[in-house]
């Protein structure tokens, strides 16, 4: 496994950071800031980022867990540590999803960073993003259950969305099954 530093973190990685208070920052200055206006602080376990927009930052899928509403013109602070970066590859299978049905949430996830408790499939970057937006029309939406035959619409948008994470069958064949 491939170890991460200040000088390799941002290349292809997926990350986890976690709501860090601004107060945590070791510095004033930035040991780096990016030309998005990204700034980032670094530690001997980890780096401290600074910003206003979480997700897919360049080359990377980073996110921010636990986001104190705390916020230094707009931007939100997260820490993470050397051992939270993972490699990240557009053509590789790293990537499964779990879904939270009490708050209607869904999370990606990479192989390596959480245990895949749901069973779900470890699918390539761009079958997941396809996934996590079938998923929360599922969740969300409504009109789609106008057409469906059921008493209990709670227990039929989780069967779905189960099958969704699970299988690799179409959202329309897995719909189709329940009408």
């Amino acid at each position: 496994m491939k170890t991460y530093n200040r000088y390799n973190f941002f290349k292809h990685t997926y990350c986890v950071f976690k709501g860090a208070d601004l107060s945590e920052i070791p510095t004033v200055k930035a040991n780096y800031t990016s030309k998005s206006g990204s700034s980032y602080f670094f530690v001997n376990d980890g780096v401290y980022r600074l910003s206003n927009h979480w997700g897919r930052a360049a080359n990377c899928r980073w996110r921010l867990e636990n986001g104190l509403e705390e916020r230094r013109e707009g931007a939100k602070l997260g820490f993470a540590k050397w051992t939270s970066f993972y490699a990240d590859t557009s053509h590789a299978a790293l990537y499964f999803i779990s879904v939270d049905f009490e708050n209607n949430t869904a999370q990606y996830h990479h192989v390596l960073s959480e245990e895949n408790t749901q069973k779900s499939l470890v699918k390539t970057s761009g079958h997941t993003l396809k996934r996590m937006r079938e998923i929360k029309e599922v969740l969300e939406k409504d009109a789609w259950l106008k057409y469906m035959d059921t008493d209990n619409e709670q227990e039929l948008r989780k069967q779905i969305v189960l099958q969704l994470i699970q299988t690799a069958k179409p959202l329309r064949e897995i719909k189709l099954a329940y009408r």
